[in-house]
């Protein structure tokens, strides 16, 4: 139980750092 809530956080933190990538990709392309 416990291994499959790390792996969730892992899977969470892994969306916000490419979520926040994508974000960071928009804004050089867009300057």
């Amino acid at each position: 139980m416990k291994q499959k809530y790390t792996q969730t956080i892992l899977i969470i933190a892994a969306a916000v750092i490419f979520y926040a990538l994508i974000n960071m990709s928009y804004a050089v392309i867009g300057k």
